[in-house]
Parts: structure tokens; C-alpha cells; sequence
């Protein structure tokens, strides 16, 4: 059932520019940043290929660029279950929010499954609320 889940998550991800199964050999100068209690954080560069149309002559064309983001790889994932989906699911929901989850990797040495993040430069949200809390105004924070 879960390999089924799999299966019908990277042919949506396909389909979609939003949230992609990322082969881990399209990203570069991985490095460590972080341990938290379910998951280590590493820094890399995202080589990707992004399909421009072209609505004149009705033929696009694929360009590659990169961008560096962030990979959360979850602790202990390599056989995924309900539970992945559904942080996947809310990574993804409150990205609007937060942090963009841009798709899902798979590290090939440990097997362990990675959400591939925007990177903040600023830092993570505590480092950020910490350094920017006096001037965030009142409303904002109630948004949240």
C-alpha cells in the first residue's frame, strides 16, 4: 500500500511545478547544519530544469538553474508510512506561511527520505523571531 502511495506521489509530482519527487543526484554541495529530535538539516544546491512555454508557436523549451535550499531528513524514514504523508502533507499546506516545500529526495546511502525546503537566510524561525520579535507588530504575530 505505501510503495502504491509512492508510486501515485511521483506521477502527480510530474504533472506538477509545486511539489516534486527530486532524483538526490540533482543536488550538490550538501552540507550538514543541524540535528533536531526527528530530522538533520542540511544545506545544498538544487540543480533543477524549469519548463518555459511558449504561447506564440505553442513549443516550450527546459532551461536548468539553481537554487540553494534546505533538506529535512526525517529520522528513521527509510520505510514510509501514514505519518510521512501526512508531514509531508502539513509541510507542504503551511508552506504559504512558512517555509515552501518544494518536493521530496530520498538520501541513497541511509535510504531516509528528505523534504527539500527554501533556505532562509536569516536563519531558522526561532533565530528569526529571537533577532525580530520588538519590531514584528502586533497583528502580524496574532496571524500566527
Amino acid at each position: 500500500m505505501i510503495s502504491s502511495k509512492k508510486h501515485n506521489f511521483q506521477k502527480k509530482s510530474e504533472s506538477r511545478d509545486f511539489l516534486a519527487w527530486v532524483p538526490y543526484e540533482n543536488l550538490t554541495n550538501v552540507e550538514f547544519i543541524a540535528r533536531g529530535g526527528f530530522s538533520q538539516i542540511y544545506k545544498a544546491t538544487w540543480k533543477k530544469q524549469i519548463y518555459k512555454a511558449n504561447k506564440k508557436n505553442k513549443k516550450g523549451y527546459f532551461f536548468e538553474t539553481t537554487t540553494e535550499v534546505v533538506l529535512k531528513v526525517l529520522n528513521n524514514s527509510q520505510n514510509v508510512d501514514t505519518e510521512f504523508f501526512k508531514e509531508l502533507k502539513y509541510t507542504y499546506q503551511f508552506g504559504e506561511y512558512t517555509i515552501k516545500c518544494h518536493g521530496v529526495t530520498q538520501i541513497p546511502q541511509t535510504k531516509n527520505y528528505a523534504f527539500i525546503l527554501d533556505y532562509a537566510t536569516n536563519g531558522d524561525l526561532h533565530q528569526f523571531l529571537n533577532k525580530n520579535f520588538a519590531e514584528i507588530t502586533l497583528g502580524t504575530k496574532l496571524k500566527f
